[in-house]
């Protein structure tokens, strides 16, 4: 079986990782992977691939060089992994299946281009990383059987037993503080703008709490001047992407994802994995992970008051709900191996062939 998969994405994130673990699984199993990836992208850099412009959904270029690929490769499926790969995947007109990867929970946008492509022939399955998301994607398709669940997955084996160093050193805060950690990419979907109030919620009763975010992205320079405007420096820290992220996470006391829109949140899943209590909005498909006082604490999307409420709870009052809800959590992240993720897209995969 030989598959080509499509990564138009610049930056390394959540989806990216997904694609690194599949092509391991597929590798394993005996399919041969050819991997087309954004030029200069992160992607690009750490595995072999052939380098494409795309440029954007109408990039007739990229379509051209995807079509040529595919017959000088004898590819047998595509797998378009973003919905510019899924729109370039569509032009490209190869004459094999599509499977395209739904990883955000917005609709599809009501014009008939959008639905054009939605409903293009050649594609063959919508693999969507949780049910909100296939049941949003469903409401939009001729054919609602074509979307399936197909969660997303982690390497528990990333995460030693016991961290390897202390969050707090990375942020030049003292040992005794608490810590409350954020590894969402800073985007408009993620609402840091939340994330802000809480930590200004807590500031005057919890002077030694201090929120710690993890990543970077397109919001970064907003995210500051909040921070700024609402004189926060001292208590919310950026430390910015971080490769070495499982050696430090478990240090920190709480996890927080503030998200107005999110796929499924494997971000949750690693802090499931290292025992880290979890407090987040109910957006999108993060509920089917973070069941309320089973996993981890849940509050309306912007409910800013309530996620202060729960971060209180788990980082002072802790007690047997804390211990409860990591102990459950860990549990659940054990359910979520990319290795099963991996299979059961080549299941897929094989049904369709």
């Amino acid at each position: 079986m030989r598959v080509l998969h499509l990564s138009s994405e610049r930056t390394w994130r959540g989806g990216e990782q997904q694609i690194a673990y599949l092509m391991g699984v597929l590798k394993d199993n005996g399919v041969e992977n050819f991997l087309a990836a954004r030029a200069g992208s992160e992607m690009a850099k750490r595995y072999p691939c052939v380098a494409m412009p795309f440029r954007g959904e109408w990039d007739l270029f990229t379509a051209w060089k995807i079509k040529k690929l595919v017959q000088e490769k004898k590819i047998d499926l595509i797998h378009a992994h973003s919905g510019h790969g899924h729109t370039l995947a569509v032009l490209a007109g190869a004459g094999v299946p599509v499977i395209v990867s739904k990883r955000t929970d917005y609709p599809v946008k009501d014009n008939a281009f959008s639905r054009w492509k939605f409903n293009h022939p050649s594609i063959v399955r919508f693999l969507c990383v949780s049910d909100k998301i296939r049941e949003i994607l469903s409401r939009d398709l001729k054919n609602p059987s074509s979307a399936h669940t197909v969660y997303s997955g982690i390497d528990m084996e990333r995460f030693p037993a016991r961290p390897k160093f202390d969050i707090r050193t990375l942020a030049d805060l003292p040992a005794d503080v608490q810590v409350v950690v954020s590894t969402a990419a800073i985007s408009p979907q993620k609402d840091y703008g939340t994330f802000v109030k809480v930590a200004l919620a807590t500031r005057h009763h919890h002077p030694n709490l201090h929120y710690v975010i993890c990543g970077e992205g397109p919001s970064e320079i907003e995210v500051r001047a909040l921070v700024k405007e609402h004189q926060l420096e001292s208590h919310v820290h950026f430390v910015g992407f971080r490769k070495d992220l499982p050696d430090f996470l478990g240090s920190a006391d709480a996890f927080l994802i503030t998200s107005k829109e999110e796929g499924l949140g494997t971000s949750i899943l690693d802090a499931f994995a290292v025992g880290l209590p979890v407090v987040a909005t109910a957006a999108g498909g993060i509920p089917e992970i973070v069941r309320h006082a089973e996993t981890g604490l849940l509050a309306q999307v912007g409910d800013h008051a309530m996620l202060a409420i729960h971060i209180e709870n788990l980082v002072y009052v802790k007690g047997q709900l804390r211990e409860d809800l990591i102990q459950r959590a860990r549990s659940l992240a054990q359910e979520f191996s990319y290795r099963r993720t991996g299979e059961k897209t080549l299941a897929i995969y094989r049904s369709i062939l």
